[in-house]
């Protein structure tokens, strides 16, 4: 027995005048995505790392019902049956993949706009999501989205495909968008580029570092510290000073001395990957 799922895929823009005839580059780009995208799923389900050809006859992918206008097709998923209940919360193919375009979208645009974001296990199979914000008088808010557990492993091997989906936008192509007849779904324009694209920000989190001044540029207090505590990496990292301890005589002190310093972490987020990386540190004080 087997299980379809319906998935009609729109493309609006330049490339796309049925006049003219639909651009392959961009056309590709899209159905590729979307076949990585279900292929990467079903596999998470069956928990494999590569489609083997016995599985030829258990997933398959079609298009069909070509529409007039800008591109717009259906994109078939079949899937035996035996694989559904391998995922959590019973979702299908489909509804796993918008599930975690909507878990990465969140976590992104919380990091895009400064705030802070922690996951947790919440039990029933579920995990919740908590973002949190802090008002210029100190108030703190804190909203909280609650995703089925498999996201925090799924996630991870779709988002490339995500992000590669996203960056296909460009002045040709105005919108691509993906809708099931249950009314799943997810579309993609310029305003996602923004979400998806690599962001450096200042952590809101305060750590404690053990670390040497190796080089300072007196002119605006930056420079290198090598740090040598667990809280980070060991190594060389750039550093700024908080503007209310910026003077000279306040670093020139600790040059060369391995010494305590409060600070908060300069990170480097990559939303192709969901990985974070300490990129530099900001001195909030020598200890």
């Amino acid at each position: 027995m087997s299980e379809l799922s319906k998935v009609t895929i729109r493309i609006s823009g330049k490339a796309m005048d049925e006049s003219k005839g639909y651009e392959l580059k961009y056309l590709l780009k899209s159905l590729d995505s979307f076949s990585k995208l279900s292929e990467k799923t079903y596999l998470h389900m069956i928990s494999e790392d590569r489609l083997k050809k016995s599985e030829s006859g258990n997933f398959a992918l079609y298009i069909d019902n070509f529409q007039h206008g800008s591109f717009l097709a259906d994109l078939v998923i079949v899937m035996n049956s035996y694989a559904l209940p391998l995922l959590e919360h019973g979702q299908t193919i489909w509804g796993a993949i918008t599930t975690v375009y909507d878990f990465i979208k969140t976590i992104s645009s919380a990091k895009e706009e400064g705030k802070s974001v922690s996951i947790e296990n919440v039990g029933d199979g579920s995990i919740a999501v908590a973002v949190s914000d802090s008002s210029s008088v100190g108030d703190i808010t804190i909203n909280n989205y609650l995703y089925p557990e498999y996201v925090r492993e799924l996630s991870p091997k779709l988002a490339p495909s995500f992000s590669k989906l996203v960056h296909s936008i460009d002045e040709n192509i105005d919108e691509i968008s993906f809708n099931s007849s249950d009314g799943r779904g997810f579309k993609v324009s310029e305003k996602d580029i923004k979400i998806f694209d690599k962001k450096e920000f200042l952590s809101s989190e305060e750590i404690q570092i053990s670390g040497t001044i190796t080089v300072l540029n007196t002119h605006d207090n930056t420079g290198k510290i090598q740090i040598e505590s667990n809280e980070i990496p060991l190594g060389e990292y750039k550093f700024d000073v908080q503007k209310q301890i910026r003077y000279p005589e306040y670093l020139s002190s600790a040059m060369r001395k391995k010494l305590r310093y409060r600070c908060y972490p300069k990170i480097n987020f990559d939303p192709s990957t969901l990985k974070e990386k300490v990129i530099g540190v900001r001195i909030i004080e020598k200890l």
